[in-house]
């Protein structure tokens, strides 16, 4: 692109110069004539009018058919960068569209982490007689699941939720930021696209949990 704007500049200035060459020639001419350098018996007044007349005619006919030129190769390298900027855009797309799918795959993995470390949570207390933090944990694995692009051990979060509360003797002791942590949790599983899939179940073991806190 820069390639061909540079050569149209410079037969711009090539057609410039051979103007200014032909004109001084001209004036060279009359010069000549002025002061009888040439005799003038040798050009008459209506031959050198006539030849600078016809002069001129050449040099306006270049000049314009250079422009001419020039229009052709402005027009071609605007063509040209009318298909670079089409391929421009075409990149942008492709690279927008793998960002996305890097940033989902990125969501993708977030999440899967964080729902495999809940079930592991969940595993631990359950071993340690901790029944209550283990259902808590639970709910942490389905809130993470439901944010995955397909549902991840729905059926035994729900098993070790059951198992966990039946084993539950004491009341569950929730803290304020768990009380606050566990509504966003219902949030995130009631407005997934996923709910409809597990919703009696869901709401029967969380009525079942919120009765045994306090």
């Amino acid at each position: 692109m820069n390639d061909k704007m540079s050569k149209i500049t410079n037969k711009s200035t090539w057609a410039i110069l051979l103007s200014i060459v032909a004109i001084l020639m001209c004036l060279l001419a009359f010069g000549l004539w002025i002061f009888e350098v040439i005799p003038h018996s040798t050009i008459l007044p209506e031959t050198f009018i006539g030849v600078c007349v016809a002069l001129m005619g050449v040099i306006v006919t270049i000049a314009v058919g250079w422009q001419i030129f020039n229009i052709v190769e402005v027009k071609s390298v605007i063509r040209e960068f009318a298909q670079k900027q089409v391929e421009v855009e075409k990149l942008q797309n492709q690279l927008q569209k793998e960002i996305r799918r890097i940033e989902s795959d990125s969501e993708y993995d977030m999440h899967h982490s964080m729902h495999l470390h809940a079930i592991t949570l969940a595993l631990h207390c359950e071993i340690k007689k901790k029944h209550d933090e283990a259902c808590y944990h639970c709910f942490e694995a389905l809130a993470e699941s439901v944010q995955m692009r397909e549902l991840m051990n729905v059926d035994n979060i729900f098993e070790m939720i059951n198992v966990n509360m039946r084993a539950v003797v004491n009341p569950i002791k929730l803290s304020e930021l768990d009380k606050r942590d566990l509504k966003e949790m219902e949030r995130i599983i009631r407005d997934s696209k996923y709910y409809h899939l597990f919703a009696d179940k869901y709401e029967k073991v969380l009525v079942e949990y919120y009765k045994r806190t306090v």
